[in-house]
Formats: structure tokens, sequence, C-alpha cells
């Protein structure tokens, strides 16, 4: 297999159980060394991102730094050790948003949409949205679900990931006091039918917008 500047098999020189040079890519996700016969699998990264809605408007974010520095995005991030999609998005939505959507993401992990309370562990009737007196906006009931997954690739200083990129959509009653931090430098909402698709900067996200909005934008 040829091995791309930033792909893992260009990396990969030695093998991490016999430390032998005789180490290289037997597939496009897996490595072989042919003195002891370890294999590495290199699987998927997980990452999950947001399609937060309010009064016909979609939130996007710009991003600060490279990979695609100043494009658009959704807001999310990667999936750390022994956490859940749900607690990633929680997290990097704290993390990149200042807000605390624990109550929408937490309590259920159906596919279907549905409004939880902080602390419930089922669908609720309501879909109002209330928020605490703290620094971090915290929002008590809202409602969310999941829309799909897509792959990625992911260029970062040098190394080539490849990811799959889970998607929520989140519909909040009006706009909240948002502040962006962390991996974001600017927050936009955007008409549903405005979408500006060649400005987002993974395949991932164009993907998950066309299948959720392009009947919005065909229809101006």
């Amino acid at each position: 297999m040829m091995a791309t500047p930033t792909h893992g098999s260009a990396l990969m020189q030695y093998c991490p159980a016999c430390g032998h040079c005789a180490f290289r890519a037997n597939s496009p996700k897996s490595f072989l060394c042919s003195r002891c016969g370890f294999i590495l699998y290199m699987n998927a990264a997980a990452a999950v991102a947001a399609l937060i809605e309010s009064n016909g408007d979609l939130l996007l974010t710009v991003r600060a730094h490279n990979p695609s520095a100043g494009m658009l995005d959704l807001p999310g991030g990667f999936v750390d050790h022994q956490e859940t999609i749900e607690a990633a998005l929680v997290r990097e939505l704290r993390e990149e948003l200042g807000v605390d959507i624990v109550a929408a993401m937490m309590g259920d992990r159906s596919t279907s949409p549905h409004s939880l309370s902080p602390h419930s562990t089922s669908p609720r009737s309501s879909s109002s949205l209330s928020q605490t007196n703290t620094s971090t906006h915290k929002y008590t009931t809202l409602t969310s679900c999941y829309v799909g997954s897509y792959p990625n690739t992911y260029h970062y200083r040098g190394i080539t990931y490849e990811t799959v990129d889970m998607f929520y959509q989140i519909v909040l009653p009006h706009k909240p006091d948002l502040q962006a931090d962390d991996d974001v430098s600017d927050l936009i909402w955007v008409p549903k039918q405005e979408i500006p698709f060649d400005d987002i900067a993974f395949s991932s996200a164009r993907d998950i917008l066309q299948q959720c909005y392009s009947s919005s934008t065909d229809a101006r």
C-alpha cells in the first residue's frame, strides 16, 4: 500500500510488541509485524456535533485553529476515552458555547425526539427551556434527536485521522446568550435556507447539513 505523507503507515516503523522494523501496513486500517505476528488496528476516531436550531436559524461556529481555521463548523468535537457520545456533546457544548444541555442529552439514548429535565431518565412532555443563574447557562428542558453520522478525514499537525462523526439536532425555543470559547473564535446564526455549504470546514458536516436542510435551500 502506498503511504501518503500524513498516513500512519508513513510513521509507524517499529513493532510496538517486539520492536522489530518488520512492521508494515497490511490494510488501510491495520499494521502487521512479520516477525512476531502482532497486529495493530487503527480504527476510526469518534466525534460528535450538534445542529442547534432556534426560530428558523442554525448555529454555526467559526474555527479558531487549524485544521481549516476561519471556516465554519458545527459545535462539537472528539469523544474522550471512556466517555459516551452524549456526555462528549454535553462537554463540548459547555466548552465551546458556555451552555449546559445535560438535561437533553443524558437522560434518554433513543433516536426519537424528546424533552428531558435534569436528572430525569425518561422523556417529559414539556418542551420549554429554563436557565439557572450560573456562569454557565444550564437549560433544563429542550428537544433533541439523533440525526445520523458520516465519515470524515481530519488532518492535524502532519497526521491524518479517519473519523466517524455523529450528529444530534437540538431545537431551542429562543436564542440563548452564548460565548465563543475553546476552539471557537465566533458564533453566527444563519437562516436554514441560507446555509453556506461551501464555507463548511469538513465533508461530514456538509453532508449532514445537506441531508437535513438541502430542501430548505432549494426552496429559496
